[in-house]
């Protein structure tokens, strides 16, 4: 492997180049919330992954573990609170404003313990 370098100024910068330097577009939600939190917050491993080409596959894999992780939670609080289908035949308007409610909640404990972190 050989290295090329460009003068720029009195200086010789070495031209790296990055396969993968920009983000898969199907990374999701939760891919993208991770990728912006990397930039801004930790751009140490941000660049760690990019220059081992590893970022993309780094925010698909927050992206799958996260939606399973929302789905399971979800789960979890529609068996606690009792939220069936016969509810949703019942009262429509409940059981939205509970998915709604509980969707929202998964998704705040995700980003606290996955994306954020």
């Amino acid at each position: 492997m050989e290295i090329s370098y460009k003068k720029v100024g009195d200086y010789y910068i070495p031209e790296m180049v990055f396969p993968n330097a920009k983000p898969d577009k199907n990374i999701g939600k939760y891919g993208r919330l991770r990728l912006n939190y990397l930039k801004h917050n930790h751009m140490d491993i941000y660049t760690i992954l990019l220059m081992d080409d590893k970022l993309n596959e780094h925010l698909l894999e927050i992206e799958k573990e996260a939606k399973e992780q929302v789905k399971i939670l979800v789960e979890n609080m529609c068996k606690k609170e009792n939220v069936t289908e016969k509810l949703k035949e019942n009262n429509q308007m409940e059981w939205v404003k509970l998915m709604n409610n509980f969707k929202i909640i998964a998704e705040e404990i995700v980003e606290k313990e996955l994306i954020f972190c």
